[in-house]
């Protein structure tokens, strides 16, 4: 992931921390621990965590306004519910960057070998297993591309 990248994001989160420790160096710091206990590997995963944590962070921060003493009935009710859409972009946003690493962490789907049935077979009646076997060794001469034969009743 290259350092410009994560610099950029750094910047971004920083403000969010800086009025909780009032320093620019600490709050740089703590934007950085946010992001690191996402783990992000690639950019996409970087922004996914960074846009998380910003979310939760406005959430929060729009809650904490709400039950201000100075706050209006009004402006409360408006403040909760944009806390209440925040907490919602922040949890699709985790949401997104789970999906994600479990798309990249699937192996490939191995691939049937020749002599395997297809599973369509699968969903056949109950059939014997002279009629089960009939049918798998049709399946197998189309898998390999032979012509079956027609079978004699």
């Amino acid at each position: 992931m290259p350092r410009a990248t994560t610099e950029a994001v750094l910047a971004l989160l920083a403000p969010l921390f800086l009025a909780t420790t009032g320093d620019e160096r600490a709050a740089r710091s703590a934007a950085q621990a946010a992001l690191d206990s996402y783990g992000p590997r690639t950019d996409r995963e970087l922004r996914l965590a960074a846009l998380s944590i910003a979310f939760a962070l406005n959430a929060l921060q729009a809650l904490g306004h709400a039950a201000s003493p100075e706050t209006t009935p009004n402006q409360a009710i408006r403040l909760r519910s944009n806390a209440n859409a925040l907490h919602r972009s922040a949890q699709q946003c985790e949401a997104r960057l789970e999906a994600l690493r479990t798309t990249q962490q699937e192996p490939a789907e191995p691939q049937p070998a020749a002599t395997t049935c297809p599973p369509l077979l699968d969903n056949l009646p109950k059939l014997s297993r002279q009629q089960r076997r009939a049918a798998e060794r049709i399946a197998v001469k189309l898998l390999r591309g032979q012509k079956p034969q027609p079978q004699a009743a």
